[in-house]
């Protein structure tokens, strides 16, 4: 889960400088900016100072005028230079500084809401989900080199993470296969069964799981060859005629049906299909020489 978050936030660090980059640059135009506006308020400023003089000129000039009214024209103009030196004093706030302060202030909301929406709408709890079954598998495995039994609190955690999900999301045909399996792993093969049917409804029949189907089935069933789990038993097997569960079922329907050679044939297709060394082959060769030796004793 740590590797997650840790992908996660550099996820998050990569957008912020997508932001922070082009506002950064953005900064080295505006000091640029705000050099231009400086030269331009001192030529402005200068150039209020010459047209001060001129008009200042022209009422020393002016014969028409007493002294009283000079002094009067000339303190007027000396305020009106005062007031255009004091608007050049006020600091030159641009739009893309406004916008990209606003733009900074926003930055230490994106983890936050990206996260939020995340575990909205994401598939945080897919991950979860994920990551507890590679923990649960590493430590079924481990339990089977001791040869101690499954941990039953794990499948039963497990199958509680997936309920939830799938209550919330219930399309996800991966989930709905993993809860199956958990369901068969409990002995629970009733609701295996619901669980299997869910994944065929959404598979266009599914028929890459119709061996475990058909071994749900035959569970629920009290491990009993019912005329469903016969009927199934023999449409898996016109799917997939090399369905190893499928052979073992029928070969078992065959051997309680009283038909030995055909449990016999049943059984050897279906170790044709499995390595040497697979503890199931090696159960079934165990079951045809048992078989084998029961036709034997009744031929002589």
């Amino acid at each position: 889960m740590m590797e997650f978050w840790l992908f996660i936030a550099v996820l998050i660090l990569v957008a912020i400088m997508f932001i922070v980059w082009p506002l950064l640059k953005s900064g080295y135009l505006t000091r640029a900016d705000k050099e231009s506006a400086q030269n331009f308020q001192a030529a402005r400023k200068q150039a209020n100072i010459l047209l001060y003089r001129e008009h200042v000129a022209e009422l020393e000039a002016d014969t028409n005028i007493d002294s009283v009214q000079f002094q009067q024209l000339k303190e007027e103009l000396e305020l009106s230079l005062l007031d255009d030196s004091d608007d050049l004093r006020q600091p030159v706030i641009t739009e893309s500084v406004r916008y990209r302060g606003g733009l900074l202030v926003l930055i230490p909301l994106i983890p936050a809401v990206a996260i939020w929406l995340y575990l909205l709408l994401g598939a945080s709890q897919d991950w979860q989900i994920a990551q507890f079954t590679e923990h649960k598998y590493r430590e079924d495995v481990g339990a089977m080199h001791k040869n101690l039994p499954a941990r039953k609190d794990l499948s039963f955690e497990l199958k509680l993470m997936l309920e939830k999900r799938l209550n919330a999301d219930p399309t996800n045909v991966q989930n709905w296969y993993l809860l199956a399996t958990t369901h068969m792993e409990l002995a629970e093969y009733s609701a295996a069964v619901d669980a299997y049917r869910e994944v065929m409804d959404r598979e266009d029949g599914g028929g890459n799981i119709m061996g475990e189907y058909v071994q749900a089935l035959y569970s629920a069933a009290g491990h009993k060859m019912t005329p469903e789990v016969k009927a199934i038993i023999d449409h898996t097997l016109e799917l997939n005629p090399h369905d190893v569960t499928a052979l073992r079922l029928a070969g078992m329907g065959a051997y309680e049906g009283g038909l030995l050679r055909e449990a016999i044939s049943y059984w050897l297709r279906a170790v044709q299909t499995m390595a040497l060394d697979d503890p199931e082959a090696m159960a079934l060769r165990t079951g045809i020489a048992q078989v084998q030796a029961q036709i034997n004793k009744l031929d002589q």
